[in-house]
């Protein structure tokens, strides 16, 4: 890892470099669903509306994850491009194509990040079913 006064100019991390990360930072609760949330949706992507609804929370999944996301770039020595897109760091984003509704924006986590929530088995069989089930409700609800 860097040290937080050498910012290092490469926008994205490898995946040993999360691994490395997240064997000293594990996540809080809240933080470790919205990755598994993410990691388990299909294809590794979901909308923002879809981790709000997930999560309880009316909306504001883009501040929460974006914050996050903006820790982890800080704290791993990584620059983000741009301040107001810290999920980036996390996953990729896409707006829908009838507008830039800010709820519906997809985001598709990164196969660094993939690759590295594999490595640290993360992504087991229990932890599957109850984000599955959160997903699940989700759909419900934004039906």
């Amino acid at each position: 890892m860097e040290d937080k006064n050498n910012i290092t100019e490469y926008l994205y991390p490898s995946a040993n470099q999360f691994v490395e990360y997240f064997k000293n930072n594990y996540p809080g609760q809240t933080q470790e669903k919205m990755l598994l949330l993410n990691y388990f949706s299909p294809e590794h992507a979901l909308t923002s509306e879809m981790m709000s609804v997930a999560m309880g929370w009316k909306a504001g999944a883009n501040i929460h994850y974006g914050r996050f996301a903006g820790k982890i770039a800080e704290e791993m020595g990584f620059r983000l491009p741009n301040e107001n897109f810290q999920v980036s760091f996390l996953a990729t984003f896409e707006y829908p194509e009838d507008g830039q509704e800010e709820n519906r924006c997809l985001w598709t986590m990164r196969p660094e990040l993939i690759e590295a929530i594999h490595s640290l088995n993360w992504d087991t069989d229990e932890a599957k079913k109850i984000i599955d089930r959160d997903l699940s409700n989700a759909e419900l609800m934004l039906m």
